[in-house]
């Protein structure tokens, strides 16, 4: 009897694993290869959307509508999230959290958009929709793609994910935490999420420095064969380089337009009392390789402004894993309204 169940249960695995493949190999977009290899993965998301989807319908009933304000200005809001885990760690958001932050933006009325389509519209003044969001996630870790994108399949979401080129691209691989250029590639195939750069070396904290360990990009390297730190055309040419680098890393990975970059640690200079000029260096060296970057909305800069007319910088809000839907709600409206002074104040760490 016992070997009976073995061999239906099974025989269920196996159905199910083959339904999903073909579900999955059919939702799955060009080119073919990526059909057959990320198969189960569409079919494994589409089914997660099923349930959101019907989860999302009680939501709804069960939950008053907050009306999104309109735009009546260039603070478009624009969210920041890394990875989104089962437990709370005190530093990413939850599954569960993520879950009402996206519900909440779909009942009020958010349409998400592409950091694309924020440049044009800042650039050109291509329309948006009445009440846009951006959602952006740093790093390219798995855990920013795979709980999410069943979720923005079930609501009709979109998303940005700013990619580390070192750990996702080239022959170091990206492990088991980041995702690889294959699931870079399906990502982008869905439709659903747009891939642009984080930097080369530039996320590394641990960067050595005279003196300590401090950001790649702010802080002058000391030279080791010269007995000296970097002068100015050194320091500019250094950072240029990471730019350059990441951005044609990704470029040739995935055949598209590497426009728009994020800050690792949302730092640009802005902040180093030693060298102060960095800050225009970096932002210099910058608008030579992307028409948009983001930073963090807690630093410099509280709105989208266009920089020495080449470049547009953008803040972004920094979601904090105690926020309820509501909260993220209150946090956008007040930004959209004046800026980043009112949003609210909670502990976080550098991104």
């Amino acid at each position: 009897m016992n070997q009976t169940k073995t061999i239906t249960s099974s025989f269920i695995l196996i159905c199910l694993a083959i339904t999903l493949f073909i579900v999955g190999s059919l939702l799955a977009a060009d080119p073919l290869w990526l059909a057959g290899r990320f198969g189960v993965e569409a079919g494994k998301a589409y089914a997660e959307a099923l349930q959101y989807k019907h989860s999302y319908k009680a939501y709804a009933k069960s939950n008053d509508t907050v009306d999104a304000p309109l735009l009546e200005n260039k603070n478009v809001p624009v969210l920041l999230y890394h990875s989104i885990i089962p437990k709370d760690d005190g530093y990413n958001v939850t599954v569960d959290v993520f879950k009402d932050h996206v519900f909440s933006l779909k009942q009020a009325g958010y349409e998400t958009i592409t950091a694309r389509q924020l440049r044009d519209f800042l650039k050109d003044g291509t329309p948006l929709p009445p009440h846009p969001v951006l959602i952006t996630f740093d790093d390219g870790s798995k855990t920013s793609f795979y709980p999410v994108d069943p979720m923005f399949q079930a609501l009709g979401f979109k998303g940005t994910n700013f990619i580390i080129s070192k750990y996702s691209t080239g022959t170091e691989g990206a492990g088991s935490f980041y995702l690889s250029e294959d699931e870079l590639r399906y990502a982008k195939s869905t439709g659903r999420w747009e891939i642009l750069s984080h930097g080369h070396d530039a996320h590394e904290l641990d960067t050595p420095f005279m003196g300590g360990s401090n950001h790649f990009l702010s802080q002058r390297q000391f030279l080791e064969l010269e007995g000296r730190f970097e002068n100015e055309n050194d320091f500019s040419m250094r950072v240029l380089r990471d730019f350059t680098h990441s951005k044609d890393a990704l470029a040739q990975a995935l055949s598209a337009d590497m426009f728009g970059y994020a800050f690792p640690f949302g730092d640009f200079g802005q902040n180093n009392s030693e060298y102060p000029e960095n800050e225009k260096l970096i932002l210099d060296a910058v608008a030579r390789s992307y028409d948009i970057v983001f930073h963090q909305a807690r630093w410099k800069h509280p709105e989208p402004f266009l920089y020495d007319n080449r470049m547009y910088m953008v803040p972004r809000i920094v979601v904090h894993t105690e926020w309820s839907g509501d909260d993220l709600l209150q946090a956008m409206a007040n930004y959209m309204a004046s800026g980043v002074t009112s949003i609210p104040v909670g502990e976080t760490g550098e991104e």
